[in-house]
Order: structure tokens, then sequence, then C-alpha cells
């Protein structure tokens, strides 16, 4: 689910407001200007002593759905699907020196109540930073691992737009990217954003089988790294990178850690008004499950959705389209965008069936409006249809395994 418009360059489209009145975010007021007289015998804290920013940006976004589901029988869906809320979010971005804060917090359906992602950090020049907190693992394509509003395969597996506790170096340079980081593990799951490993033990809902109860393994002191080359041309640009990690797995039950390592290769090139994304993933997890307990597959979770195993071992395979057409004469619709985002996932444990997603829509801009009409089948996918036991990305062997479903769903939000 694609929280913001994905552009050129996919960043929010957001008014700053200045800390101090008037004064534009590009020409804050001097400290001894906007800082109110403090008395001799005040207590010195950051509140009273000084101006705590510099520089605040204030964004953020609300935002409704429209879905219908193929597979659902319920009544709504039978009359064509309903209108809902979404999401709403603030986006919040501070500088004081060249220390930083960026966060962004999300209320969403369900009473859903996350962290998309929270840190902060120094600025060793206008390059190279150190991110500290909630910060997003550097693995594969960033920000977003699709075009469309609806995330792709890789998003459910913890490798697209999935953040985690730790501290992240990063460099961006005018030909090379560079980010290494470490993460001592994920978030919780009530306040991760993205799905990522879990233990039945904090998980409740009723895709949990019997046979997922043994499955106790926690993700633990992982290292990351990602490195980016760009070359241009004449009306073209490109870009070719690398990712990888590795980590501890930690199994509750018996104690002892096993292993997990994922390794990327990406080209985003852009000719004109074309994008093409292409990416190849190769994971593992190895865990240390007690006697009784399929070193198969892992259980994953994600804050308001139903838990599901994913296949301890894979490749990964996307390619995604789009194409930027102006639009001049539509009023305030200035531009839309054409996509066609596909991935599979190939399990290599003998006679598991392979897991595929493959989203066709339209993306129309009309700042500070934005929106999305997705229209994606999925098979074997527990997010597309359901599946007993949440095996759509493992066995597929439940009902409805090995057949296409199909779901529209339309996303229009003011951002702000």
């Amino acid at each position: 689910m694609n929280p913001v418009a994905m552009t050129s360059t996919p960043i929010l489209a957001c008014w700053t407001l200045s800390l101090f009145g008037a004064a534009s975010i590009a020409h804050a007021a001097p400290a001894d200007e906007a800082t109110p007289p403090v008395r001799e015998d005040a207590p010195t804290t950051p509140q009273t002593a000084q101006s705590w920013a510099d520089a605040l940006e204030l964004g953020g976004a609300l935002r409704f759905n429209h879905r219908y589901e193929d597979w659902s029988s319920s009544d709504k869906q039978q009359g064509g699907g309903d209108i809902d809320f979404d999401a709403f979010y603030l986006d919040l971005e501070a500088e004081k020196d060249d220390l930083f804060l960026d966060l962004s917090y999300w209320f969403k359906d369900n009473d859903v109540r996350v962290l998309e992602h929270g840190f902060f950090g120094y600025r060793f020049s206008s390059r190279s930073r150190l991110e500290m907190g909630a910060t997003f693992e550097p693995f594969g394509i960033m920000p977003y691992p699709q075009f469309g509003w609806t995330f792709n395969i890789p998003f459910y597996l913890g490798m697209g737009h999935n953040t985690a506790l730790g501290a992240k170096y990063v460099y961006e340079g005018p030909e090379w990217e560079a980010q290494v980081g470490f993460f001592k593990n994920p978030l919780s799951l009530d306040t991760r954003y993205a799905p990522n490993m879990a233990s039945a033990d904090d998980v409740d809902d009723a895709f949990l089988a019997p046979t997922n109860s043994g499955q106790a393994n926690e993700k633990q002191n992982q290292l990351s790294g990602r490195l980016v080359r760009t070359f241009q041309g004449d009306g073209w640009e490109s870009r070719l990178g690398a990712s990888a990690y590795v980590g501890q797995l930690h199994n509750d039950t018996t104690d002892r850690n096993g292993s997990y390592w994922g390794t990327e290769l990406h080209a985003l090139t852009t000719f004109g008004p074309w994008q093409v994304q292409l990416q190849g993933i190769r994971y593992v997890f190895d865990p240390e499950n007690p006697e009784g307990v399929s070193d198969d597959s892992v259980l994953f979770a994600g804050p308001g959705t139903p838990s599901y195993r994913v296949a301890a071992k894979g490749t990964v395979g996307v390619l995604n389209i789009a194409y930027d057409l102006p639009t001049p004469r539509l009023g305030p619709v200035k531009k839309l965008r054409f996509y066609n985002d596909y991935s599979r996932l190939v399990k290599d444990r003998s006679g598991w069936d392979d897991s595929q997603m493959e989203t066709v829509g339209v993306q129309f801009f009309a700042l500070p409006v934005m929106g999305w009409l997705d229209v994606t089948w999925g098979k074997n996918m527990n997010m597309m249809g359901g599946m007993p036991g949440g095996v759509g990305l493992a066995s597929a062997d439940a009902e409805g395994s090995g057949e296409w479903e199909l779901r529209t769903n339309l996303n229009i939000g003011y951002y702000f």
C-alpha cells in the first residue's frame, strides 16, 4: 500500500511551515530574534535556553479507499464494495545545526496506529549523514518497490519499505550512493508499518493454524549494506544497485540462534516518459526450531493483518514499467502515470507452487490531491483471497491455492 505519490524521484509533496511565524523554511529567523527572553534564574533546558529547531517541515495526508474483491461473499462486496477510511498520517522533519529529526506516524483503518519511520541523526556534510532509530533498511528498490498503490511480493517478505531499530550511515553523491547499517531488531508487532518476522506467541488471529504455534523465531543483530551507481546519457538515466543483509534468528523455545541472509540486484532506468524497474532477490531463513516444527517456512505478521507463513528459501523476480503522460487539458489533473507491476516468488521446496502478483493501473496527479486506481491479480497470495493457515507464500496447499484472485482498489488522498 503505497503511502505517497510515485514521482520520478518519489517524495512526499508537502507545504513547509516555519517554526518562527511568517519566515519561510529556507529563511528561518535568527535564533536571537526567534527565542523569547529567558529569566536569569530560569532552569536551563532545551525548551527555554534556545530554540529546539532551526527549521521545521510538516506534512501528511488524509486518504480514503474503495475496494472490490471478487473472492468476498459479503453483502458490501456483492454490492460493489464500500468507500472506507484508509489512513491519516503526519510527517515531521526538523533540523538544529547539524542534527535532524525525521518521523512519520500513521492512523490507519481498523484502529491501527503505527510508526512508519522515526529517526534522528547527524549530518557530516551535505552528502553524508548518520541515522539512528527506526530507520529504513538499506535493501533493494527504495523507497518503494513498485509504482502502484498496491505493494508487491518483496514488501510482504520484509524486503521493501521496511524499517528496523538500529543505526545507518548514508552517503549520497552525484554518481555513487552507499548505505550500511546495523539493526538490533524489528519494531514490535503493534508498532511496525511493514510486515516482518513474528513469533506465534505475539500473534492472535484466525489464520494462525495449529502447525504455526511452534514458530518462535525473531530477527536480531542484522548487518545490511546497499550500493548504487548512477549512469546518465542524452535523455536517459540508469541506477544499478546491489544490496545484502545477514543476521541471527533467535528461537525463544530452543534459545538457540539460527541465521538468515538475503542479497539482490536491481536496475532503475528512466528514458523520456518511460520508467523500468528490474530486480532479482535471493534469500534464506535457517531457523533453529524445536523438534516437530518444520524448518521449511517462517512466520510473518503485520499490524492489523492476519499472520502468514513464508517459504524459508526462495528467489524473487520483479519487473515494473511506468509511462508518464502530461495532461495540460484535464484541469487540475496535470499528469497521469500508467503502470504495470509484476512480482513472482519461486520457492526452493519441491512441490510448493510459485506465488505471483500483477497490478495494472493509473495514478493521477492533481496536487494536493493524488490517487491510484489499481487492478491486481494474485495467485497463492494470502493478501489476495486469504488461505487457511496463511500458507500462500509457503506450501500453497490450502483451499483456494493455485487460483487467480482479482481485486480493484481506488485510493484518493489530500496531501499537505
